[in-house]
């Protein structure tokens, strides 16, 4: 596992050295062939399931209720809304600075809405056709009554259920190592992607050549991440996503729209016109009164 965390920030390093032009060359080769493991991997297991009639992607489109070994606190809407949201924000970077970092490079004319909304829609489009995977494994094992089925958080899933499920199958070795490098594909790009904001903020500040920022940035990374390669690293993984998913990113989330939305330039729009002033205030009902 040590050396599995070395080389993961090795990429990183390399991935970063140049900014934007190198990211833009790995996710230009990354992405798409993330996309095309996944097309597979969903054909696979979604057959894998209904081969043996089980009731997997049932479960996951609602046909039929949550399975009776599921633990009831992880369906409370509290418990549900609160995974989703996290899976959201990590899987689209916000909250973390990795927008306003890539976007700091844009022209200062350039629209955002139209990429807003393309990148959301592609992230909702992946998110879901990836729960296809993980439900077609489950049915399957639901339906062979392996105790691997039990196995419902990120980590079991990843290293426990989908390779029984894969064991179990005639020619499931093979696809379970491509969802290996399918799963190492698309957490190396969100990796090196949440650095990079990181990076682009220290190098904003000083003025420090990049590939200082981004050696000194990856080699801090990897000395904080080698303690989750030791004896005690699942205890310090499980309390750091457990206080970083459900406390601090909604934190950081909600002084964020309340710092861009009524601090940042907030009495020179109000000064555009009586309707400039009006929208804010129409704005901050919209917010606060959800919230």
């Amino acid at each position: 596992m040590f050396v599995g965390c070395i080389v993961t920030w090795v990429i990183c390093f390399i991935c970063l050295m140049k900014g934007v032009k190198s990211i833009q060359i790995v996710s230009s080769i990354l992405m798409p062939v993330s996309w095309i493991m996944l097309f597979v991997l969903m054909a696979y297991y979604i057959g894998l399931n209904r081969d043996i009639e089980g009731k997997g992607m049932d479960f996951y489109l609602g046909g039929e209720n949550s399975p009776s070994t599921f633990n009831p606190e992880d369906l409370s809407l509290n418990r549900l809304f609160i995974d989703a949201y996290n899976q959201v924000f990590f899987s689209v970077g916000v909250c973390v600075g990795v927008l306003f970092s890539y976007g700091s490079y844009n022209h200062i004319k350039k629209p955002v809405i139209a990429d807003a909304f393309i990148i959301a829609i592609l992230d909702f489009l992946f998110s879901i056709m990836s729960g296809t995977i993980v439900w077609g494994a489950l049915g399957y094992l639901m339906a062979k009554d392996s105790p691997a089925q039990n196995q419902t958080s990120s980590v079991g899933l990843a290293f426990i259920a989908m390779p029984v499920a894969a064991s179990l199958a005639e020619d499931g070795n093979g696809y379970y190592v491509m969802f290996t490098v399918f799963l190492f594909f698309t957490g190396i790009t969100s990796g090196f992607g949440f650095v990079e904001a990181f990076v682009t903020n220290i190098i904003d500040q000083t003025a420090m050549a990049r590939w200082k920022v981004a050696l000194g940035v990856c080699m801090l990374g990897m000395a904080l991440c080698a303690s989750f390669t030791s004896n005690v690293g699942w205890i310090l993984f499980d309390m750091t996503d457990h206080f970083i998913t459900d406390y601090i990113v909604i934190t950081v989330g909600i002084l964020e729209c309340v710092s861009v939305g009524w601090i940042f330039e907030q009495e020179k729009t109000a000064c555009c016109s009586p309707l400039h002033r009006k929208s804010l205030k129409v704005l901050a009902l919209i917010y606060w009164i959800p919230l």
